[in-house]
């Protein structure tokens, strides 16, 4: 009833391993070669730095003096309510939370290999939105 079946030859899965350099030869450089982008990962870390810096400098307990006087000396007229001083642990603890989770989102897509330069910026939007829904919600 037709032809005979023969089965496909059997794949070749040999690895070749490379052979140790002999004494007084230089070893390859592409072992000391770092995994991912390496200008991702500095870009990346600094951005993280940045983020961290401007957290440990932050003052969210006098937020309203502090913007007042900076739009004051750049001749804006709008003015931030004195109130906001009052949410000062919520901007703190939204700053931290979303700065870790950044880290650890920006640690995760590193390790595998996967670009991880926009973390930070995602991290720092996202707390500009909640530091203007909190502007918002105190006027």
């Amino acid at each position: 009833m037709g032809r005979r079946y023969v089965p496909p030859p059997a794949a070749e899965t040999r690895v070749e391993v490379p052979e140790a350099p002999a004494p007084g030869q230089a070893a390859s450089a592409t072992s000391l070669r770092l995994g991912g982008n390496l200008i991702d990962r500095f870009i990346t870390i600094f951005q993280l730095g940045i983020g961290l810096v401007f957290l440990v400098s932050s003052d969210y307990f006098h937020f309203a003096e502090v913007s007042n006087i900076g739009m004051q000396e750049l001749g804006l007229s709008q003015r931030v309510p004195l109130a906001i001083d009052h949410y000062g642990w919520l901007l703190l603890s939204a700053n931290i939370l979303l700065l870790g989770v950044s880290f650890v989102w920006a640690y995760a897509r590193l390790r595998r290999g996967r670009l991880a330069f926009f973390v930070p910026l995602v991290g720092y939007f996202a707390f500009a939105v909640i530091l203007g829904f909190t502007i918002a919600a105190v006027r």
